[in-house]
């Protein structure tokens, strides 16, 4: 009968399974090569003279497990007088009923001009993980780190051990968006290859996390989502998306490393973007714009936000320009905020003041004609730039 199954209990001696059939097991779930979380394992070294160390660490050979819980020694053959030769370091499962084990073996190769290192043996009984290549020297009385090439990582000679099973894991991507002006409703996920329809998204805001379809949707086609309560300016949206992945595709521990590496230099980017602050900055007036002691006109910038303040007098028109706002201050779209001015005869006033894209800083009386030359008028807002 060609099907075979198993393990069951036996009765009367009626199930018997032998070595091979327990071996098989691991056929269709891992692959054979040595185990990668060992620390250098079975990691071929120089020693004294023509021996050579084989680090602790374990393995998996068509099926069969090996495990060496010490450094190992193994020594290189004599070397030819005359020609050079490649020998090289295996572990052996031999399956005969001679052998039936797995051993350290050191298999020489065919000295040469040019000598070629010798191919690992893969028959019925004998396989072989080539753990290292060792060039033996004309004449030498001893192997040097030099002499060796390691070749645990190719999967020909040997390789790691791996999972045959195509399970799924999960890996993490972070964004972070902070709305630009109030009633922001839309905010960009910016997540390089977000699929809205594979990938988990967890939405933060201001660090409480919001409830998807309750709280905020997600634009598939934009990559966006729209928040159902629109924020206000300077509030902290963070993506959290979760992408299955491919247990191949799975970064090893440098590329882990180095993920965390940027992602915390791109943190602390913001961080300082955030924080920057470049104190009060003095201005200058419009020509015929004096200052009303002691609200000299000053701007600062703190992060994303920009806070202008000033008293000033010698407004006489309607609509005027007091000052000009430099460049990397500007708001992004122009816009006003109502203010007020004291006029000669004690009496508070309203105007307009208008912060322009290209800089521009106008007072717009809107009651009561133009201000007069000794009126005071305030100039202090604030705004957010991009």
């Amino acid at each position: 009968m060609a099907l075979e199954c198993g393990f069951f209990n036996s009765v009367n001696g009626d199930r018997k399974y032998n070595a091979e059939q327990m071996s098989r097991y691991f056929e269709n779930i891992l692959s054979g090569g040595i185990f990668k979380r060992i620390t250098n394992c079975m990691k071929v070294s120089a020693g004294s003279g023509m021996k050579l160390t084989v680090a602790a660490g374990a393995g998996l050979i068509d099926c069969h497990w090996f495990r060496a819980k010490a450094a190992e020694t193994v020594t290189i053959p004599t070397a030819h007088a005359v020609l050079p030769r490649f020998d090289c370091i295996v572990a052996r499962l031999n399956t005969s009923d001679s052998a039936r084990a797995i051993t350290l073996e050191v298999v020489s190769g065919t000295p040469a001009a040019s000598p070629v290192a010798p191919d690992p043996v893969r028959t019925d009984t004998v396989h072989d993980l080539t753990l290292a290549l060792v060039y033996v020297p004309a004449g030498a009385s001893a192997i040097t780190a030099a002499n060796i090439t390691d070749v645990r990582e190719n999967e020909w000679y040997c390789g790691y051990v791996h999972s045959l099973v195509d399970t799924p894991v999960l890996k993490s991507y972070n964004s972070r968006y902070i709305a630009p002006g109030n009633n922001t409703t839309v905010a960009p996920i910016n997540i390089m290859g977000f699929d809205a329809n594979v990938d988990l998204l967890n939405v933060y805001i201001n660090g409480f996390r919001v409830a998807p379809g309750v709280e905020y949707t997600i634009n598939a086609a934009t990559n966006s989502i729209t928040i159902l309560e629109p924020i206000d300016a300077g509030t902290i949206v963070d993506f959290e998306a979760w992408r299955p992945m491919m247990p191949d595709d799975v970064p090893d521990l440098a590329e882990t490393v180095a993920d965390m590496a940027q992602t915390i230099t791109t943190m602390k980017a913001d961080i300082e973007a955030l924080e920057a602050d470049t104190g009060w900055i003095d201005l200058a007036w419009a020509t015929g714009i004096t200052s009303s002691d002691p609200w000299a006109l000053r701007i600062r910038r703190v992060g994303k936000s920009i806070f202008l303040r000033g008293l000033c007098l010698g407004v006489t028109e309607i609509d005027k320009q007091v000052a000009t706002i430099p460049e990397g201050f500007r708001p992004n779209s122009g816009g006003h905020a109502w203010v007020g001015y004291c006029s000669s005869n004690n009496n508070t006033r309203a105007a307009r003041l208008f912060i322009e894209e290209t800089g521009e800083v106008i007072v717009r009386s809107t009651e009561g004609g133009a201000p007069t030359a000794r009126d005071t008028i305030s100039v202090s807002t604030s705004w957010l730039i991009d």
